[in-house]
């Protein structure tokens, strides 16, 4: 596919520089990454580990729009496991080593909160894979499974737009109807979503009991901390933050929220986007943070233009772990597996791009 086309059409409603679209627009586990793609070739899902680089997958999308990374590629609570879903919906699931151990079709997948088992979903119900044995059991009848979300009663799954909870016997029961696009968490015994005429909807699980919020703006991401103590939330004016049942509490006060996400202990948080970002210890994320989590490590990954960075607690440093140079593509987003290994969404520049760009005001002296 030739992209100029699209990218006169993008520039005609964008602007001309529509490329920058692709690194800025990203929008917002336990942490979610969404990010704004455009139609045509050039995405790649890579996995750098051991020094070894393997090109996974090359996600594709049919129109502009924001699309979770997370249908593409998850990693276990603890990065001992990868699972990734290629644009023709197989699913591959690794062993952080890099040995396969699954393949199959799915339509969507989550990993437990302890990274020991997988729910997988098809066009016809749910099944759960253990990692450990490999063995895969069925769950449950439930067609049209798009998102899932593991919780102690059960997994929370999004199908044709409604909410289902299914617990260990398969029988599922509906909670909710919120649409195919409503932002929605879960985890412990409790569930959160968005509702336009509402606000927040907090759901006690498997009780039913529910209580609701009034937010003056629309909620555009939420996440729980792994115990469903806590609750980050992304609006188009805000971060905020609850506790418990308490009050929401203002974080920042910013237009543009790319990430929000939990450490794997739940202790700390952190929210991110292109004006920085910020971590619950009090530590400021660079300026042009496209997308951040929580390595298995508690160590925070970070992802710019330049690549995606491991950055050091102790002294912030950023070292860089993976992605692509800023020369030769865009970085969208990173996630840590395993102790030394990373992955990565970016697209390559096309050639014509490359030779229309400008050079640098100073040129390097070759010897």
């Amino acid at each position: 596919m030739d992209p100029r086309p699209l990218n006169r059409r993008l520039a005609k409603h964008f602007g001309a520089g529509w490329w920058l679209l692709l690194c800025w627009a990203t929008l917002p586990v336990h942490g979610r990454d969404l990010v704004v793609l455009a139609p045509g070739d050039g995405y790649m899902l890579t996995w750098k580990m051991g020094g070894q680089l393997r090109i996974l997958t090359s996600p594709k999308v049919a129109r502009l729009g924001s699309v979770p990374l997370d249908r593409w590629v998850q990693v276990a609570p603890g990065g001992e496991a990868l699972a990734v879903r290629s644009v023709l919906g197989e699913l591959s699931v690794y062993a952080a080593d890099g040995t396969t151990l699954l393949q199959r079709a799915a339509t969507a997948f989550r990993f437990s909160p302890d990274g020991g088992r997988l729910a997988i979903a098809t066009g016809k119900g749910l099944s759960i894979f253990s990692l450990q044995d490999r063995t895969e059991k069925a769950l449950a009848m439930l067609p049209g499974a798009e998102e899932m979300r593991w919780t102690d009663a059960g997994l929370v799954v999004r199908a044709r737009g409604a909410l289902f909870l299914i617990p260990d016997n398969g029988v599922p029961s509906r909670l909710a109807a919120i649409g195919a696009k409503a932002p929605f968490a879960a985890a412990g015994n409790r569930l959160v979503y968005a509702r336009p005429s509402v606000g927040l909807v907090s759901v006690t699980l498997p009780s039913g009991a529910s209580e609701n919020t009034p937010l003056p703006s629309a909620v555009t991401d939420l996440e729980l901390a792994p115990d469903g103590g806590r609750l980050l939330v992304a609006t188009g004016t805000q971060v905020l933050l609850q506790t418990g049942a308490g009050l929401l509490a203002e974080l920042a006060r910013t237009p543009d929220v790319r990430s929000l996400a939990f450490s794997p202990d739940g202790t700390q948080y952190l929210w991110a986007g292109p004006g920085g970002g910020r971590a619950s210890q009090g530590s400021s994320l660079p300026s042009g943070s496209l997308t951040a989590a929580y390595a298995p490590d508690g160590s925070v990954m970070v992802t710019t233009r330049d690549g995606v960075f491991r950055r050091e607690a102790a002294t912030g440093k950023m070292n860089i772990a993976g992605g692509i140079s800023s020369a030769d593509g865009v970085n969208f987003a990173g996630l840590a597996v395993g102790k030394d290994g990373v992955v990565a969404l970016s697209i390559r520049k096309p050639g014509w791009m490359k030779k229309t760009e400008s050079p640098p005001e100073t040129l390097p002296v070759l010897k």
